[in-house]
């Protein structure tokens, strides 16, 4: 079951990436994805601060975008 947790995971972070390039707010699909995989394992490889970050810095990058265009 963690194999296939894992290769979602990877998958939808590989989609975030993706949707990036077409002006959609990957960052914030990978901040959820890392939020939900890591409630799917019990915040075994991840932190909270590190989830924190992740949403941090997607909120900053969607201000510059906003702020910059």
């Amino acid at each position: 079951m963690e194999i296939l947790i894992g290769i979602i995971f990877w998958i939808v972070l590989v989609i975030g990436v993706v949707v990036t390039l077409f002006g959609i707010p990957g960052t914030f699909i990978i901040a959820a994805a890392t939020l939900l995989y890591s409630m799917l394992t019990d915040f075994s490889g991840i932190s909270w601060v590190l989830i924190f970050l992740l949403f941090a810095i997607a909120v900053l990058l969607e201000f510059l975008e906003f702020s910059l265009s």
